[in-house]
């Protein structure tokens, strides 16, 4: 299949489009990458609502999979998803978790109150 001119190419854009309603959302589902609500829509692990799901969200997951299931260095990732620069990787695709974050946060907190308790 080659490159499609005029309504050709609009009909290519529109299966493309709708492709994750097809099997992309039941083998994200299945991978435990989205979660079926009660009312049959979509959200991700952190609770927010999928409106659509495509190759790039899938991308994406596989970056945090890595990052945080994995713990990947950010080569692995860059390697893995074929990205020329690394910033393309970290800026676009890899997000941390809320509870990284918290963590991130408690290390920093014990970290400068046990300084001052030294201190006293």
């Amino acid at each position: 299949m080659g490159l499609r001119l005029g309504k050709d190419a609009r009909q290519d854009a529109s299966v493309w489009r709708n492709a994750g309603s097809g099997y992309l959302y039941p083998a994200a589902e299945h991978a435990g990458i989205i979660f079926r609500q009660g009312d049959g829509s979509y959200a991700d692990s952190t609770g927010r609502k999928v409106t659509r799901f495509g190759f790039h969200n899938l991308r994406k997951a596989v970056s945090d999979y890595l990052n945080e299931g994995k713990k990947a260095d950010v080569r692995t990732i860059q390697d893995t998803l074929r990205h020329e620069k690394p910033d393309v990787t970290l800026v676009r695709y890899t997000e941390s978790s809320l509870e990284l974050r918290l963590a991130a946060q408690d290390v920093m907190a014990d970290a400068i109150f046990f300084d001052l308790k030294r201190m006293q």
